[in-house]
């Protein structure tokens, strides 16, 4: 507790908000938890991964419980808002929100927490890893899982340990990730009709945008298959973006140095993430297109994150530590290629460059 919110004591009645047996499992998960205001009942609600009181193992009854207070000491325990046997570890990070009529209640998860049992259950489920989520017209629920509950979700390592901030009034989607203690730039969450979310490109990214790299007359391209042209001047944290043609069904692709390759084919309507040496595809950085004959391709590469984005929507995140500055380059893999609206930006916001090998 404090009064000045810099000199700190712990409170007496330490700990003040432990899990009450009449609902949840004294012997399983109960942490992560986040906070929420009412201000229709003039107080604190707080969502907290936990695990249901129940038979069984503990490692099927991952669920995210709720509480209240009004002083944030003396807490008021409520039935689980979510419970859920697909799951092995918990609904880590757990966030509740309400926007327009909907409450969306959500969580991280890592594809490897999938119970193997329930997704031999569910062979049309792709477990991915990021943020799930459930919906509901009400805040103490039911809570339904949308036909798409992923929310930057893609194979592990995923973005992770997210914060939902609201902003100027926008939901910021803030996180680490792919890889721990690297931190990514804010995105948007965009609401659909569907009452469904995704994550789009956040203009306040611009303010980070401090010079272009271009050289004159590099605002285009038009490139023949094995062609390669260099793109400004070499660079560390930049912004790459531009509108790719591929008439004929061919394939290019944005490499940064030896150390990044994004390539994007109008046959298979893919963006996917390569070994800058073989070319050969890296497994799980992918994303499949809409229909259409130009894409407007976007990389943001800021410290150890790249965020790959297509007509201002995330496709994917790809961890790439980069040191030093690098040469940037358009090359064609197969086809005919037109790059137009050409746009290199360094990009400075003080994020460190981190070469972690490993996730914990």
């Amino acid at each position: 507790i404090s009064q000045d919110m810099v000199h700190w004591q712990k409170h007496p009645d330490n700990p003040v908000l432990v899990p009450d047996p009449k609902y949840y499992d004294p012997l399983g998960n109960w942490r992560d938890c986040s906070f929420l205001w009412d201000k229709k009942e003039n107080l604190w609600c707080t969502v907290v991964c936990a695990t249901a009181k129940g038979e069984g193992p503990i490692e099927a009854r991952a669920c995210i419980a709720l509480a209240r207070s009004r002083d944030l000491i003396h807490w008021e325990h409520l039935p689980p808002l979510a419970a859920s046997d697909r799951y092995t570890l918990g609904m880590e990070l757990p966030f509740l929100f309400k926007h327009g009529r909907r409450w969306y209640l959500g969580h991280s998860m890592y594809s490897s927490y999938f119970s193997k049992a329930w997704l031999a259950k569910h062979p049309d489920v792709r477990a991915q890893g990021g943020v799930h989520y459930l919906v509901s017209d009400r805040m103490f629920g039911p809570y339904q899982v949308p036909d798409n509950d992923c929310l930057g979700c893609q194979p592990d390592p995923p973005p992770y340990a997210v914060q939902l901030i609201d902003h100027k009034g926008e939901k910021l989607f803030m996180h680490w990730g792919p890889q721990r203690y690297a931190t990514a730039l804010p995105k948007k969450v965009e609401f659909l009709p569907s009452s469904q979310m995704r994550l789009v490109y956040w203009k306040g990214t611009e303010k980070a945008c401090k010079e272009s790299m271009l050289l004159p007359g590099q605002r285009e391209a038009r490139l023949a298959a094995g062609a390669s042209i260099d793109i400004g001047k070499p660079v560390q944290d930049c912004l790459f973006e531009g509108t790719v043609s591929l008439p004929d069904g061919g394939s290019a692709a944005f490499a940064m140095g030896k150390a990044l390759l994004i390539t994007i084919d109008a046959t298979t309507r893919t963006v996917q993430s390569a070994d800058p040496a073989t070319r050969a595809p890296r497994e799980g950085r992918k994303a499949i297109l809409s229909t259409g004959g130009a894409w407007r391709l976007k990389l943001v590469a800021d410290g150890s994150v790249v965020d790959v984005y297509a007509n201002e929507v995330w496709l994917f995140a790809e961890h790439c530590p980069r040191p030093v500055a690098d040469q940037a380059r358009l090359l064609v893999l197969r086809g005919k290629a037109e790059v137009n609206g050409i746009r290199l930006d360094k990009l400075v916001t003080g994020n460190a460059i981190h070469h972690y090998g490993f996730n914990y």
